[in-house]
């Protein structure tokens, strides 16, 4: 089971976008262009944070004893990991990408107001790419 679990980290890690969370709560996905899909893997999600506990996640049938019996706690606790890692990515990526759509868009901005954005952009991005390698 191990070499399915890593299979799945690896597919968290290629295409996130698959894991993530619509962080646009008027559900405008211009932010995100015309990739933004639902959640494929939703059922595991679901699955996973409510063997993690995580109170929001939906109620698992009562027959499971526990939802992914046969997978190991410690399997568990890797990939819920890996999704709060890409859930913390992609938020980034969408408060970046809203504060430079509202740069690009609005003419009401000062020149200062828009230099701080880029620099809060070039940091996070710096280190986003340095946590990377």
């Amino acid at each position: 089971m191990d070499e399915v679990v890593d299979l799945l980290i690896k597919r968290m890690e290629s295409n996130p976008e698959e894991f993530c969370d619509n962080w646009d709560p008027e559900t405008d996905n211009s932010v995100y262009g015309s990739e933004y899909r639902p959640l494929k893997w939703r059922h595991i999600i679901y699955q996973l944070r409510s063997r993690v506990g995580d109170d929001n996640a939906a109620r698992v049938p009562n027959y499971h004893s526990k939802p992914l019996p046969f997978l190991s706690d410690e399997q568990v606790e890797r990939l819920y990991a890996k999704y709060i890692e890409v859930q913390a990515d992609e938020f980034e990526k969408y408060v970046l990408r809203t504060l430079l759509h509202v740069e690009d868009t609005s003419r009401d901005l000062n020149e200062a107001s828009m230099m701080a954005v880029q620099q809060t952009h070039n940091a996070l991005t710096t280190n986003a790419l340095k946590a990377t390698f």
